[in-house]
């Protein structure tokens, strides 16, 4: 049974256990500041939706939350966590109904094989494995002076240089200041590579890293890395 949850009553416990099982477990819920934007927060904000799923018993068996974005008919799935096949396809049938239409942007746990046969029978299309680094000590990193933050005089380049294919375009990006930073490569006086990053206190969220293939290999993209952790340190 799939209701829309409002209070967050028996959900810590519930993804607190979830979380302790490797093959099911969220990569969005890794973290207290996770748990609180896209869980906790989610019940509050009118442009979410966190759905729950109940077995016969009133058991909570599976715990959802998307972003809603109407005007672009675009969902973002922040959490899906079950072990049940079931709740997976229920979920995305309501979607499917509810939201015709829109597109929905899902980062799954690649051990998750509940959810992704059913993002597979659906005709999803998956992208190759990402990888989530840590850093486990304070490092000090000889920053490159010829990775900086983007300007209004490499933007137009930046621009041609972003992916086309995603939903954070470069003009999303840039309007949404508020959320993200943007790091830039400069060589000869030319942008040949960038970074899009999202902060929070406790980790960053990369969204794209790109350097242009004939200036690969010269430890460009690595700079551009280090310039965003010299620049916002994480707070461990």
């Amino acid at each position: 049974m799939l209701q829309i949850l409002q209070k967050d009553e028996g959900l810590f416990s519930f993804v607190k256990h979830m979380q302790r099982n490797e093959r099911f477990k969220s990569p969005m819920l890794l973290s207290d500041a996770q748990y609180r934007s896209n869980l906790i927060n989610a019940l509050l904000n009118p442009d979410d939706l966190v759905l729950g799923c109940f077995d016969q018993s009133g058991s909570l068996t599976g715990v959802f939350s998307f972003y809603i974005e109407p005007a672009e008919k675009y969902i973002e799935c922040l959490v899906s966590l079950s072990q049940k096949e079931t709740d997976y396809t229920e979920v995305l049938s309501y979607l499917s109904k509810t939201y015709q239409g829109y597109c929905l942007d899902c980062i799954c746990n690649p051990q998750n094989v509940c959810l992704l046969d059913t993002l597979l029978i659906s005709g999803a299309k998956l992208d190759a494995e990402q990888l989530k680094m840590r850093i486990t000590g304070h490092t000090t990193y000889n920053t490159d002076s010829r990775a900086i933050e983007l300007t209004s005089e490499f933007e137009s380049t930046y621009r041609k240089l972003h992916t086309k294919d995603t939903y954070w375009s470069a003009e999303k990006v840039l309007n949404a200041s508020n959320i993200f930073q943007v790091y830039t490569f400069i060589q000869e006086n030319k942008a040949v590579g960038y970074i899009d990053v999202a902060f929070c206190k406790t980790f960053y969220e990369l969204y794209d890293w790109y350097v242009i293939p004939e200036y690969r290999n010269h430890g460009f993209g690595t700079a551009l890395l280090q310039k965003v952790i010299a620049d916002r340190p994480l707070k461990q």
